[in-house]
């Protein structure tokens, strides 16, 4: 899968930039691993407001 198309048709679709984009995937993959390895933590930062 070429991501940097698929960043750049994100970023159009969204009117942010690619890198935005790339970062925000990023940030999700930490976060999948973080509720792998301390769900509970996961949890209380997904729902702080």
């Amino acid at each position: 899968m070429d991501t940097t198309k698929t960043s750049e048709k994100l970023a159009d679709e969204y009117k942010v930039a690619p890198t935005t984009v790339r970062r925000y995937a990023e940030t999700a993959k930490k976060f999948e691993q973080l509720q792998k390895e301390k769900p509970e933590l996961a949890k209380e930062i997904s729902t702080k407001q």
